[in-house]
This record gives C-alpha cells, structure tokens and sequence, in this order.
C-alpha cells in the first residue's frame, strides 16, 4: 500500500464527538457499535438541520477523526468526531450543540481502501508502510475522508475511502 503525501492548509471542521471505548458495546465495521452510533445522530441531526449543510467547505465529504491520548493504548480509549469541513467565516453560524476541532496544517500520508480493505485490519497495514516509506506518524490523531465514493456500509463492496495519517521523515 503506497500512499500519496499531502500537504493541505489546516482544516477546520463541525461536528459531534464520541469519547469512549467505541467497541464495548459491539466490534466491527457497523451501526452497532459507539462509531455507528454516532453516526446515525450525525445523520440525524443533518436531517433536521439541513443550513448545515450549506456550511460546508470546498471538500463536501464527511469526516471521522480518531484522537488517541494516554488511556488509548492503557484502556483502548479514545475520542471519535465525525462531522464536515466548514470556513472560519461561518464558525457565527454553528449551533452551540455542535463542536468545532482544528485540524493544523500538517503533512499527511493518504491511503486509499477500496471494498473490503475498509473492513480490514488497516491500521497495521498502514503503519508498515509508512516504515517502509521511511515515515513516521507525527501526531496523536488520523481521520477518514468519505465524499461519494463511498456507499455505505451496506454497499462496502463498491465503496472507497481516504485515511489521512499525520506524518514526518524518519531521523
């Protein structure tokens, strides 16, 4: 899996947010597990706010960030947001039950997963890779990218997803 490095501006976003252990309920590529859920009150909430929408940036895809701390690798804890790129010139216009998270200017690998790769154990494939690339990971957060290339999970056959990873050269 060879990824394509990027260097896009930073990138602010508005979603929901998730802290947990987001399998404790249910493992797997699913609506059933914390992920799931969150995106179904994500969805929900578009519905019933469709302005929303209209605040989206240049990208108009969708979102999921993981944000790992200390009780990460402890306690398999850690922060899930899903939400849409929007411009600082609408942050006005962002309900109050919506938060915002900032995601700096940064060099990333970008991997592309294609059917069932999605369901699969990328992050390993993915973090041998950036070891035989000579990268490493530069922070404590990677995010997906869904835009309409991806189907749903019912249609994961045919769907396509980006992962951005945060990197920096190896010492």
């Amino acid at each position: 899996m060879i990824p394509i490095i990027s260097e896009p501006r930073q990138i602010l976003l508005a979603g929901m947010s998730f802290y947990g252990d987001p399998f404790d309920i249910h493992a797997g590529w699913d609506e059933e597990n914390r992920i799931g859920e969150l995106w179904n009150r994500w969805m929900r909430f578009l519905y019933h706010n469709p302005f929303c929408q209209n605040l989206a940036a240049e990208m108009p895809g969708f979102y999921e960030v993981h944000l790992y701390d200390e009780d990460t690798a402890e306690k398999g804890l850690f922060e899930v947001f899903v939400g849409i790129a929007i411009m600082e010139s609408v942050l006005h216009k962002i309900p109050e039950n919506l938060c915002l998270k900032n995601l700096p200017e940064s060099k990333y690998a970008i991997f592309t997963l294609q059917g069932m790769d999605i369901k699969s154990d990328w992050e390993n494939t993915i973090q041998l890779s950036l070891l035989e690339s000579g990268l490493q990971r530069n922070d404590s957060y990677n995010f997906q990218y869904y835009d309409e290339r991806f189907k749903g999970i019912q249609h994961i056959e045919s769907s396509i997803l980006d992962v951005y990873i945060p990197i920096k050269n190896l010492q």
